[in-house]
């Protein structure tokens, strides 16, 4: 019984693209003509002729003249595996695996997992130019990119895996090139909103904001926290906050720290709260103040973390929201669904960005505490 609500041609696609996929109609074997599937679902043929060029556009069927419209072969996504490749650790990779389990549901599909680090690209494209797509459902993926400014990453093999019609799932990273589904942290969105909050909340205290503007982070992530930060100095006057531009490689944090300790001094020497990309760079800052002894000094530290660090004076101090991985779990769920049944269109693809979650030092620290309880269990 087909809906009111819903147009008749986009009710009657799905149907039909589920049978397809579920092979109730096998590659090469004849479509229902028109007449029979107008009689079955009570529409015109006109609708169902409408239903049939929808799905002859997503290649499942191919219309051949004076004989009738006939299933396609399908490339990639008839295996009975899935694929995991990530390079997170035990805590972040349980939020993925559980989102990838319950998509697949009760389907008789088998779980692959490789792992990488975080900026290997060579063993990264030497997994995925070696998989066999015509095993494979899907692949789940977070993919790596490069840390030495270029953002460089293995583009031409995930497209590959597209072109093939393996289902493609990319988490936490994405690649501009690479149009398919994506589950990754809103991080400009999430950035702003932190730093609307620290100045509301504390915006009668002499404001500074450290902005790294070296080639080492023109990655995806930074540039969009970065963006965030300089939108955030161009809406509010420039008298209530200091911008300091930071040259030092982030991933010299000693020098870094240094280079923002002594900028500080130079251009901002009464601020009292900080502003930062992330929790790592306000630690190394901290610690170089500490070295000062001019701690006491600071009243706040507004950063973005990914996990817990430093000691408890200084998370006594820090003002964050977090990159809670668990939003991951329900996304993939819901997209891998969607495909593995065939309700999710060839072409239309699902792109989830997840808000960072504010929390304070002892939220956090029992949030985290909660999810490394579930790993030893």
């Amino acid at each position: 019984m087909l809906e009111k609500s819903v147009p008749y041609y986009i009710q009657i696609t799905r149907i039909l693209r589920r049978e397809i996929l579920e092979n109730r109609y096998p590659t090469a074997t004849r479509m229902p003509d028109e007449k029979t599937l107008a009689e079955r679902f009570g529409v015109s043929k006109d609708v169902i002729r409408v239903s049939m060029r929808a799905l002859a556009d997503e290649n499942l069927v191919k219309p051949i003249r004076s004989k009738g419209t006939f299933v396609c072969e399908r490339r990639g996504g008839k295996g009975g595996r899935i694929m995991i490749l990530s390079y997170h650790g035990a805590l972040h990779f349980e939020a993925i695996k559980n989102g990838v389990e319950q998509g697949i549901g009760d389907r008789k599909l088998d779980l692959m997992f490789s792992s990488t680090s975080s900026n290997d690209l060579r063993a990264e494209k030497e997994i995925l130019d070696h998989l066999k797509l015509n095993e494979l459902s899907a692949v789940v993926a977070a993919p790596v990119t490069s840390m030495d400014g270029r953002d460089l990453d293995n583009a031409a093999s995930y497209q590959a895996i597209v072109k093939s019609g393996v289902p493609l799932i990319l988490v936490d990273h994405w690649i501009d090139s690479v149009n398919t589904d994506l589950v990754a942290f809103d991080e400009y969105g999430s950035t702003k909103e932190l730093c609307v909050r620290g100045i509301e909340a504390f915006g009668n205290s002499p404001m500074a904001f450290f902005l790294p503007r070296n080639s080492y982070l023109q990655n995806r992530i930074s540039l969009a926290r970065i963006r965030a930060f300089d939108d955030i100095l161009a809406e509010v006057s420039p008298d209530r906050i200091h911008a300091i531009d930071i040259q030092t490689s982030g991933d010299q944090l000693e020098a870094a720290a240094l280079e923002m300790y002594e900028k500080f001094c130079q251009n901002a020497p009464e601020t009292k709260v900080f502003f930062f990309l992330n929790t790592t760079m306000a630690w190394a800052f901290y610690q170089k103040m500490r070295e000062a002894g001019r701690e006491k000094q600071i009243e706040h530290l507004v950063a973005t973390g990914d996990i817990l660090r430093g000691d408890a004076e200084f998370n006594e101090k820090l003002f964050s929201n977090y990159r809670l991985f668990d939003g991951f779990t329900p996304a993939i769920r819901e997209i891998l669904n969607a495909r593995l049944s065939g309700e999710a269109p060839v072409g239309h693809h699902y792109k989830k960005l997840l808000p960072f979650t504010f929390m304070d030092y002892g939220e956090a620290q029992h949030y985290f505490n909660a999810c490394l309880a579930r790993l030893v269990r």
